[in-house]
């Protein structure tokens, strides 16, 4: 489980789950998805019956939710600047500094 506060990363198909658990427990998530498996048909044949698992778990057990380990970070890969716009997003301009920087920093490196 990784160390956040308002967003969710999973597959695309466990993205419809985890969102109905949060709003369920009062969290307003964003969830973004990576890349499934090959395999569909099979992987939403499972997720069928993980959805009803999860609606016996909420709402006839009550259960509590449950982190299985460590909460793990998510370390930047890059630092940010103090006076840069937060989230969701960085003004056009910026992108294309960053950018701009970005390409200067790659051919600087490919110079021997």
């Amino acid at each position: 489980m990784f160390d956040t506060n308002d967003f969710i990363i999973t597959q695309r198909f466990d993205c419809e789950l985890a969102l109905f658990i949060a709003l369920y427990r009062w969290i307003q998530a964003q969830c973004y998805a990576v890349l499934s498996q090959k395999d569909m048909m099979t992987v939403r044949a499972r997720e069928i019956f993980a959805s009803l698992a999860a609606m016996t778990d909420l709402y006839i057990l009550k259960r509590e939710l449950r982190f299985l380990g460590p909460q793990l970070p998510i370390v930047a890969m890059h630092s940010v600047q103090d006076d840069a716009q937060g989230y969701p997003a960085v003004s056009p301009e910026q992108l294309v500094k960053l950018e701009h920087k970005l390409a200067q920093e790659k051919q600087k490196a490919k110079q021997p």
